[in-house]
């Protein structure tokens, strides 16, 4: 008996079942919406024959990033929305996704509640596709793909901040945290959502949840970073 063999079968029966069972969750909460549809339509249009993960592979080298910055995951668009519930998402919220993929789950979010939604990714493959999903929604106005790395972005105009970190090094997560409490405008409040580990001081962690993600479940840090009166940011 092939031991590996079989270990490795049940490795991908065990994540094809997880995927269908992902998917089978996502539709029953999600299915409702329209817009649920027409975001998933215009994913399969630029990925069905060329999956991120396999973009990912082909361009992470490319990018001069850690490889731990470059492992492909996806966010569902269901784990996002639950998440961006715990914030108290308002009209003028802005939300930055760092490291967003192809964007499917911040273009759901831009879509569900009506916010402006950035996503900064480095592989440029993911970041054109993405551009060209938010013009099928027809929310390009809404909806903005940046290609780099999102240590050298700006990142004054979030108020609310995703960070899959899950295989990031530390020394990342509290850049990512430095970064933002350095540029963010906080006379007004500041959130972040952060997968496997906090990001650190000036942020300050309110509450942890478990969430689905692609590859299993995962520990979600809700945090905020303190609003500053504007009189003594002055």
């Amino acid at each position: 008996m092939d031991i590996p063999l079989l270990t490795t079968a049940w490795r991908y029966f065990t994540s094809a079942a997880w995927d269908s069972a992902l998917s089978a969750f996502e539709m029953l909460t999600l299915g409702g919406h329209a817009w649920w549809w027409r975001l998933h339509w215009a994913a399969a249009r630029q990925f069905m024959f060329d999956p991120p993960a396999r973009v990912a592979i082909r361009e992470a080298a490319g990018t001069g990033l850690p490889e731990g910055q470059c492992v492909y995951g996806e966010t569902p668009c269901v784990s996002l929305l639950a998440m961006l519930r715990r914030v108290d998402v308002s009209p003028e919220a802005v939300l930055f996704d760092l490291g967003c993929g192809r964007g499917l789950a911040m273009l759901g979010a831009a879509l569900a509640f009506d916010i402006r939604a950035v996503g900064i990714d480095a592989m440029p493959t993911l970041v054109q596709r993405g551009r060209r999903m938010a013009r099928d929604l027809d929310i390009s106005d809404r909806a903005t793909f940046i290609e780099g790395d999102f240590l050298q972005q700006d990142l004054s105009g979030g108020t609310i901040f995703y960070l899959a970190s899950t295989t990031f090094r530390t020394e990342v997560v509290r850049g990512v945290a430095a970064r933002i409490a350095s540029q963010a405008d906080r006379t007004r409040p500041i959130r972040a959502l952060s997968l496997s580990q906090p990001l650190g001081k000036p942020f300050r962690v309110v509450e942890q949840q478990r969430y689905p993600m692609t590859w299993g479940w995962n520990t979600v840090f809700v945090q905020e970073l303190e609003p500053i009166e504007e009189d003594c940011a002055a």
